[in-house]
């Protein structure tokens, strides 16, 4: 009767350690998710704004302007590697302290 006890609190065991991992994966992919989309829209603003940057250039346009939209494409294109970095680390973080939390680091 005590093996059994203690085989079914390994099983219990073994499905809280599935059910969170899987938890976590399931927030990861919604996190996922709308990094895509936040990334999709820097990525639309940055070519929005270099297509401005040659209808100035093709126009002969202001200094000021083309100045201003090589500002905003160079911060855009900034923006997009940190958030890109700061996601992939913030990841990275997290399933370390996990993994040490579940006992498998």
């Amino acid at each position: 009767m005590t093996n059994m006890g203690c085989e079914s609190r390994e099983l219990v065991g073994g499905l809280q350690l599935a059910w969170s991992v899987w938890l976590f994966e399931m927030k990861w992919l919604f996190k996922g998710l709308a990094h895509a989309w936040q990334r999709r829209q820097l990525v639309k603003r940055l070519a929005e704004e270099h297509e401005l940057l040659g209808r100035l250039e093709m126009a002969s346009g202001n200094a000021e302007e083309m100045d201003q939209a090589r500002k905003q494409a160079a911060f855009l294109q900034e923006e997009i590697e940190r958030l890109d970095a700061d996601f992939a680390d913030r990841r990275e973080f997290e399933r370390s302290q996990k993994a040490r939390g579940w006992g498998l680091a």
